[in-house]
């Protein structure tokens, strides 16, 4: 019978013969060290909404209802990055940094500011 080892500190395993870690901690460590690549591109993106969302908040606390395209740009705005994408039959289309947004106007060069209208509570 072949003894194994565990896979994180090599350390010899003692009990079940299909044991592959020594410990919780030699586990988790594997278990993060395979899932770092996924968990920093879900915080590259969330940072980039988050400073989105802030630049759209920013802009609507000063009073503003459009922004332009140009303007969003120099602040900026990463376009191609929304929690959510609304498309309404022949209407505007409207991108979502969680709670507030940009809604398209026949204009290309500019936006209208957005919030989010809430769900009703069932």
């Amino acid at each position: 019978m072949k003894k194994s080892n565990c896979k994180v500190c090599k350390e010899p395993l003692i009990g079940r013969i299909d044991k592959k870690f020594c410990s919780d901690a030699c586990r988790c460590s594997f278990f993060n060290k395979l899932n770092v690549k996924e968990r920093n591109e879900f915080r590259r993106i969330n940072r980039i909404l988050k400073q989105n969302r802030k630049i759209l908040k920013r802009l609507m606390d000063s009073g503003r209802v459009r922004a332009s395209l140009e303007e969003l740009e120099i602040m900026g705005f990463a376009f191609g990055f929304a929690t959510e994408v609304v498309v309404a039959n022949e209407g505007p289309i409207k991108y979502f940094c969680y709670d507030i947004g940009l809604k398209t106007e026949a204009d290309a060069a500019h936006f209208a500011l957005v919030h989010k209208q809430q769900m009703p509570q069932s």
